[in-house]
Formats: C-alpha cells, sequence, structure tokens
C-alpha cells in the first residue's frame, strides 16, 4: 500500500476515495462525472464521497456557471488537514478537567469519586492491557513510569515464558519515545532474597512471568496487578491514593 493511501485511510477514507484523491492529483481537477469514468464507480457514489471529502477540507469544491469542479485545494493539503486536526485535538483536551468536573457532579458517592476496575485474562487480555496502558501514556505525556516486580528464584530457573512475551508493545514504545521505566524487583525463596532496582527495560523484559510472579505497573493514577499463573490475570485500579502509595514506596526504597 502507498503511504499516502495508508495516511487517508487513518483519516477514514475509504477505498474509493483514495482513488479519487490519487485521480484528483494526477489531473489537479475534474467533474464528478469524469471522476466517476476514471475510477469506475457510478457517478451518484462519487458525489458522496467528493461530499465527505470537502468536508474533510481535503477537497476543494468550485462552480462556474453550471458546471460544478471538485481539485485539490494544496500541494501540502495533508500537512493542512493534520496540523488543523492536531489544532482542535488540543483545543478539545483543554477541555478534559472542566469535563471531570462535570462527570464528577453526576456521581451518587459522597464523596464526589468512583473508583474504576477492569480485568483482563489470557494471553490475549494482557495484550489488550498493554496497548491499553499506551493509551495512557499518549495521553498523560508522562515521562516516568513504575514497574514492581516479585517472583521466587525458582521462577527464573523453570519458566519459558518472559514478561517481554506480553509486554513488547508497552516496552517499544517506551524506548521510542524516551520514556524511563523504574524497575524494583525482588526475589526470594521462603524470604526475600534480593532486591534490585534498574531502569534498562531490557533488563526487565527477561523477567519470568510465571509460576505466580507477581508485578505491578503504576502509570499516572492507573495502577495494574498482574499473577502469572497458567492463565495470567491484570487488574487495573484507577485510584490516585494507591498510586501515589506504590510512588512512595519506591522512594522509600530508594533510601
Amino acid at each position: 500500500m502507498k503511504t499516502y493511501a495508508s495516511l487517508l485511510q487513518t483519516i477514514w477514507c475509504t477505498d474509493v476515495q483514495v482513488s479519487i484523491f490519487e485521480a484528483l492529483w494526477k489531473y489537479w481537477s475534474k467533474s464528478a462525472w469524469t471522476l466517476a469514468k476514471l475510477v469506475g464507480v457510478e457517478r451518484t457514489h462519487v458525489y458522496k464521497m467528493l461530499d465527505q471529502m470537502v468536508w474533510r477540507w481535503i477537497v476543494a469544491k468550485s462552480k462556474l456557471r453550471w458546471a460544478t469542479s471538485f481539485s485539490i485545494p494544496s500541494d501540502t493539503v495533508l500537512d493542512q488537514y493534520f496540523a488543523m486536526q492536531q489544532s482542535r485535538i488540543d483545543l478539545e483536551k483543554a477541555k478534559i478537567p472542566k469535563a471531570y468536573e462535570e462527570l464528577a457532579e453526576l456521581s451518587t458517592r459522597t464523596d464526589g469519586h468512583t473508583p474504576l476496575y477492569r480485568i483482563w485474562e489470557g494471553h490475549d487480555g494482557m495484550e489488550q492491557m498493554f496497548h491499553e496502558a499506551i493509551g495512557q501514556l499518549q495521553w498523560s505525556d508522562l515521562q516516568v513510569i513504575k514497574i514492581i516486580a516479585l517472583s521466587t528464584l525458582e521462577n527464573s530457573v523453570t519458566t519459558s515464558l518472559t514478561l517481554s512475551d506480553y509486554a513488547w508493545p508497552l516496552f517499544t514504545y517506551c524506548d521510542t519515545h524516551d520514556i524511563t521505566i523504574e524497575s524494583t524487583v525482588g526475589t526470594w525463596v521462603m524470604i526475600p532474597e534480593q532486591l534490585m532496582r534498574f531502569t534498562d527495560y531490557k533488563e526487565l523484559a527477561s523477567l519470568p512471568a510465571w509460576q505466580s510472579s507477581l508485578y505491578v505497573i503504576v502509570i499516572w493514577t492507573h495502577t495494574y496487578f498482574a499473577v502469572f499463573k497458567e492463565i495470567p490475570v491484570w487488574l487495573k485500579r484507577d485510584l490516585v491514593e494507591l498510586a501515589d502509595l506504590f510512588h512512595f514506596f519506591t522512594k522509600v526504597i530508594e533510601k
């Protein structure tokens, strides 16, 4: 697939609309009737597709007397479209705190806050959870996240599964976006044997994810708990006080 076609599909352009865009870029200005012949689609359908593209500002519509024509508005139309969308997103994002204030007024709880829970199970659930965690990073613009890992020494010997088998999307995102993963890792047999701290995600990726190994990931106000058994389970708890507790815990360990 051509790169421009992929870009157009990210803004919900259909295959027909991609073909229309290609034809307009090649010939710059054409009528709907001519475009219908070029892309091999019925004219009324082409009109509908063109109207949507005009509404998105990626196609311009002009009329001279009785003739209506369509064209590419600029040779930097894609830059302009995404810049406009980013500006709109920034404006809407600024409204989020006010939106949460209004939603809090709808709460029937006396504390005005409803903690959120979510549970994922199995391998597919793990992948969904890590993609959800990446979404939290994208929204919050954090530069540091915390991971606390606990596992027995036996796990390290007997396991064939590591954290990277589940968490590679999160590790890749953090690596490419310069996000630091502050890790606290404890191992034990019957009593705690060793406590380590590091920020290299490659060391974290090799940790076992098997035989009841435990993980806690703290991203902003969201705390994720994991137990890796035959069917791995993740629990998410959205509560500021709980996240603050784990931040405090890791700071105490640093000392």
